[in-house]
């Protein structure tokens, strides 16, 4: 019992009421949706999902924890690619962090998204992207 499996992430626009993180003490706002799926019971092999509302912050540590960086790039990836772009992800000079941006005829084009790290930017731009 207790064995959890199938962690995914997806990014969230809230229309009215926004519940927040479900992240304990944190009143972020939530921009993605985490689910992942839990044996209930070994003998009737019950499965129950749950889902979790996640600020910005704490959806890159649920994708760190769970190995989601490189499925959440693919997606974008592909989800930029249904619009004939491509995904520019590259760390700014000066230490600006990460830039993430969608990029067509190798120019940059909005939206762009920066972040502290890689799978920041990347998130960033997801939400972005997914709000559209």
């Amino acid at each position: 019992m207790g064995t959890t499996w199938g962690h995914t992430l997806e990014a969230y626009s809230p229309t009215g009421y926004d519940p927040g993180c479900s992240w304990p003490l944190c009143k972020g706002a939530t921009v993605f949706r985490g689910r992942y799926y839990r044996l209930a019971s070994s003998r009737t092999g019950r499965v129950i999902e749950a889902r979790v509302n996640l600020c910005l912050e704490h959806a890159e540590r649920w994708a760190g924890k769970h190995g989601l960086e490189e499925a959440l790039e693919a997606g974008l990836r592909q989800r930029l690619l249904a619009r004939g772009l491509f995904l520019h992800v590259a760390e700014e000079p000066e230490g600006r962090g990460w830039l993430a941006c969608p990029v067509l005829k190798e120019k940059r084009r909005p939206p762009y998204a920066w972040g502290k790290t890689r799978t920041e930017a990347i998130l960033a731009l997801l939400w972005e992207v997914g709000r559209a």
